[in-house]
């Protein structure tokens, strides 16, 4: 299937999510291969005492939801692909990054790959009211410094409309041949590839939010990111 122009394999299990997917978002999945894609399953199923969960994984190793309840894990894939298709086909900054919505409203975004090492986060964090949402895919006004949750019917508990991002936290890449640029290029390499974008509206608009709202991307250690989420809902954000 194709989200824009985005090619995506979805593997599943069951043919329930091909079916919730054409339903919920019109979309008829295809088997056509694709460096990217969604995989349903249980893992570790016939070793399991009891129910085994359903995990939800994005492109690789990336959880996107674990639920013992398979109608929980085929929601999250469709808002996924409802977060891919917004951003695929909108004009602003879209960005491989996980959001949480803070208690206030405001969100928090994260690069996916070390909260991978945070098994449960979602559901310890739900405890504090913050809602992780199920996708690595996020669009930002470079100009606003907002967060645009797109429009959707598909899950009732992520708000839509525009967030005020408090923080932007990236690996530091340590680029020290250009360290005055080091913000900027951590938030290139976290770009959807899109090849229908044009590469010097995306640098611009990378520029854009490192100039107007610099103070919200943070560099810090994979190590560094796990302590910050962890940490999130006992007290305001930094």
């Amino acid at each position: 299937m194709r989200i824009g122009s985005v090619p995506l394999r979805v593997v599943s299990e069951t043919s329930a999510l091909r079916a919730r997917i054409r339903r919920d978002l019109g979309h008829c999945v295809g088997d056509d291969a694709s460096p990217q894609g969604l995989f349903l399953g249980r893992p570790n199923s016939e070793t399991s005492v009891g129910n085994a969960a359903w995990v939800l994984f994005e492109s690789g190793d990336i959880v996107l939801r674990r639920s013992r309840h398979e109608a929980e894990v085929e929601q999250a894939a469709c808002f996924h692909l409802r977060a891919l298709e917004a951003a695929v086909t909108s004009a602003f900054l879209p960005l491989r990054l996980r959001t949480i919505v803070l208690p206030d409203g405001d969100v928090v975004l994260a690069e996916p790959g070390p909260l991978h090492d945070l098994a449960g986060h979602d559901r310890r964090l739900a405890r504090r009211g913050c809602v992780v949402l199920p996708t690595t895919v996020v669009l930002i006004d470079p100009d606003e410094g907002q967060l645009l949750l797109p429009e959707q019917v598909i899950d009732a508990s992520i708000p839509i409309g525009r967030r005020r991002i408090r923080a932007i936290l990236l690996r530091d890449g340590e680029d020290d041949v250009l360290p005055a640029a080091a913000s900027r290029l951590a938030v290139a390499r976290t770009v959807v590839r899109d090849p229908n974008r044009d590469l010097d509206t995306t640098l611009r608009q990378i520029d854009t939010l490192a100039r107007h709202h610099g103070e919200c991307i943070e560099l810090v250690t994979p190590e560094a990111m796990i302590e910050r989420v962890q940490g999130l809902g006992f007290a305001p954000a930094r």
